[in-house]
């Protein structure tokens, strides 16, 4: 469809929209979306919103088309989408996305997570109004670039299984809106930037299964805002965790399971008072359980198997009722102590075994759903 001087902005896009529609094999979708490839106004088919500019003209803002069987590579003259503002194409069997779709002015979120993309990850610095990018569970590789730092809005950004690599730019730390960042399962490698610090507003940053070295980052311990972090499964990290953990902090969930670390549990541990889930599985730990733990009254999973812990288990622990998960297997604990288990009345699963235990296992446990011994 040529377009005109006279062409409409509403116009304009349906060409584009009815082009998605032909050549990613549209009669195939499933479900079918309502109202597509009819006369009907555009602003009525599924999965299309339209909004109304000062100027009182009609433009498509919104496309939402998840799981429906688009295959293939999109078309490639995505500059006539402008001013879209929002598209998810996720779940679907996406081979490639044309350049022009990552320049459009307007966009605010980029949802193509769980396709076939394959290609090298590309500069998004055009998209200075981007807020939430989700390319997750794709084929990209390459590395991320320092331009990234150009998008000030980003407030979500997910690249989760894919086949990035390379170090994390310290321009990240420019990305003062960032609330989650999600890298999870790529190549990525070098140290974790310290210029994480700067984003205080995170809630959410997953960099497990990839490939960074160093010691913990210090800098996650200075961001009250943050709820979850997880550097599991990152062989070269190593070092104690840090002892720098803040009053104010709101982490719920710490996972560090099969990294490098060593050391004793820090005492500022005990500033975690909302944490539920702490997973240290498969590292060097060491020292006997510190006090300051039994403060950690949230906890619900307590996962520390595989480690050099030591020691009688502190009485303290019991004061932990909220606990459903244990797990303190291959540490070499000596004793429990009196009336172990009576107060972990949500205890799901327990594993103690391969430690120096003598005697009986404490029968509170044995009241519990199911016990590992």
């Amino acid at each position: 469809m040529a377009m005109g001087s006279n062409t409409t902005i509403l116009e304009r896009q349906k060409s584009y929209v009815e082009s998605l529609y032909h050549e990613m094999h549209g009669y195939d979708w499933v479900p079918q979306p309502v109202n597509w490839n009819t006369d009907a106004s555009i602003c009525t088919w599924g999965g299309i919103e339209c909004k109304t500019l000062a100027t009182g003209e009609q433009y498509i803002s919104y496309i939402s088309l998840p799981y429906v069987g688009l295959f293939g590579p999109m078309p490639s003259n995505a500059e006539l989408l402008a001013p879209l503002e929002w598209i998810d194409l996720g779940g679907n069997f996406i081979t490639s996305l044309p350049q022009s779709l990552l320049q459009l002015p307007s966009l605010q979120g980029l949802e193509l997570y769980d396709n076939d993309i394959r290609t090298n990850f590309t500069d998004l610095s055009f998209l200075s109004t981007i807020q939430h990018i989700d390319l997750s569970r794709n084929y990209f590789r390459g590395h991320i670039p320092p331009s990234i730092g150009n998008l000030r809005d980003l407030e979500y950004f997910s690249i989760g299984f894919n086949e990035m690599s390379g170090p994390l730019p310290s321009e990240l730390g420019k990305l003062t809106r960032l609330r989650y960042f999600l890298i999870d399962k790529n190549r990525f490698d070098g140290s974790i930037p310290e210029s994480f610090v700067h984003l205080q507003r995170l809630e959410v940053v997953d960099l497990k299964l990839n490939q960074f070295v160093g010691s913990f980052p210090n800098c996650f311990t200075k961001i009250p805002s943050l709820q979850s972090l997880s550097v599991a499964f990152n062989p070269l990290i190593s070092g104690p965790l840090p002892d720098t953990w803040q009053p104010n902090a709101k982490l719920e969930v710490l996972r560090v399971r099969n990294c490098n670390m060593s050391g004793s549990l820090p005492k500022s541990i005990q500033n975690l008072k909302k944490l539920t889930v702490l997973d240290l599985r498969s590292n060097h730990f060491q020292g006997e359980l510190i006090p300051e733990l039994s403060l950690l009254t949230n906890l619900s999973r307590l996962e520390i198997g595989n480690n050099h812990f030591k020691g009688p288990i502190p009485a303290g622990i019991m004061r932990l009722t909220k606990m459903k998960n244990m797990d303190l297997s291959s540490n070499q604990f000596t004793a429990f102590p009196d009336n172990f288990g009576y107060t972990f009345l949500r205890l799901e699963s327990f594993n103690g075994s391969n430690n120096h235990f003598s005697g009986l296992v404490p029968s509170g446990l044995l009241y519990n759903r199911s016990e590992e011994h």
